[in-house]
């Protein structure tokens, strides 16, 4: 990968989220089938998965302030201490703990990521911005690859309660090797939270928003339909390979080779500073959309296993173009609120996927969901090729 002028702090925060995401990528794309167990209605299952962007809807916005006024580093650093704690209380293994664990998860993504996607839009260069934002998303991704084959093969032989410990663990660690390493960029941020609680900051963020809304309605509706795609799959596919009888290994295997496609997003980066971030995106778009047609069809592990993986190498290109458009559409002094935004549309995006693909399996069956999120990708293909 050609990394030539990306600034060293993208480095290492990405260097730093793969070895603080580990434990949590070895067990994540399992929490459906666990919850499942304990809450056996797939629409609650839907919901309790939906938690926590659903969370981080009412955070998004103060958060981001709290990142214009606080700094980035202080708020991620925060958001990455309460990010180990879900493991715990999944451990209990009942549903109130279950719920909270799930609650915390979106308090904990709010902090981390409207922090973290603030830092790294705000310091590259414009020429460059494609190739940072998958950069920076590369450590994450590796998370994303590497746990789910480990969590499947301790899965098989040990149960969930290790991986909830590792989870705890690595969380803790990496939270102090990114306070050592990046630090927090300011001593004290009880001023910045007085000022934002006594402050305007939904009357300034709103003014903001529209002054620069023409150039944002874009890249914000290009995220919520990204997003839905995106996270339809965290509840309806672990649940379908369960229904076909997949083993934990076959599902970890199964989703590794999805979160593989990940890794290439500095190529579909590349590809958007080249050709054009919304001729990719249509181009990313209009594939999707009938492989998921596809999958609604399919009755084995390995062919719903193909087609997941195959769906998963056109969609995982499309977050960094989306946030490079984004990034154009902002001015760099209000980076860090109109982040809120754009965090805000795409975790109103995943909300709506698995609530709803929760809804329409309880309804129509686990296969219907595929059905619409094919008709979302077509969404996303018109909205990038179209000019509004």
């Amino acid at each position: 990968m050609e990394t030539e002028g990306i600034p060293s702090t993208v480095k290492y925060m990405s260097g730093l989220l793969l070895f603080y995401w580990l434990g949590r990528g070895a067990v994540w794309k399992f929490l459906p089938v666990f919850i499942e167990r304990h809450i056996t209605s797939v629409f609650l299952v839907g919901l309790v998965t939906s938690l926590p962007p659903l969370v981080t809807l009412l955070l998004d916005i103060p958060v981001s302030n709290l990142v214009q006024r606080a700094g980035e580093r202080i708020v991620v650093l925060s958001g990455l201490i309460a990010g180990a704690a879900p493991s715990v209380l999944y451990a209990g293994a009942v549903p109130a703990a279950i719920v909270s664990g799930k609650v915390l998860e979106g308090f904990s993504k709010s902090l981390t990521w409207n922090g973290a996607w603030s830092l790294a839009l705000r310091i590259p260069d414009d020429d460059v911005q494609s190739r940072s934002n998958s950069v920076f998303l590369l450590g994450p991704n590796l998370a994303k690859v590497a746990g789910p084959v480990f969590g499947g093969f301790v899965l098989v032989s040990a149960g969930f309660r290790p991986l909830f410990a590792i989870w705890g663990g690595l969380g803790v660690l990496g939270s102090l090797a990114f306070y050592r390493i990046l630090g927090t960029g300011r001593a004290d941020i009880r001023q910045p939270l007085k000022d934002l609680v006594h402050g305007r900051t939904y009357v300034d963020d709103f003014r903001h928003l529209r002054e620069n809304f023409q150039e944002m309605r874009k890249p914000l509706a290009l995220i919520m339909t990204y997003s839905i795609i995106n996270s339809f799959s965290w509840l309806v596919i672990p649940l379908v390979l369960d229904k076909l009888n997949a083993s934990f290994v076959e599902m970890g295997l199964i989703f590794t080779a999805a979160a593989t496609p990940w890794l290439l997003q500095f190529g579909w980066g590349s590809l958007g500073d080249r050709f054009g971030e919304k001729k990719v995106l249509t181009v990313a778009g209009l594939v999707t959309a009938p492989v998921l047609f596809w999958l609604s069809t399919v009755g084995s592990v390995a062919l719903l296993g193909a087609g997941y993986i195959v769906s998963r190498v056109a969609t995982n290109g499309m977050s960094p173009l989306i946030h490079t458009l984004f990034d154009a559409a902002v001015p760099n002094d209000q980076e860090g609120e109109m982040t809120g935004f754009l965090e805000l549309t795409k975790h109103f995006g995943q909300f709506l996927g698995p609530a709803l693909a929760g809804a329409v399996s309880s309804l129509y069956g686990l296969s219907a969901s595929f059905l619409g999120a094919g008709v979302v990708a077509l969404l996303v293909a018109g909205v990038a090729a179209v000019d509004f």
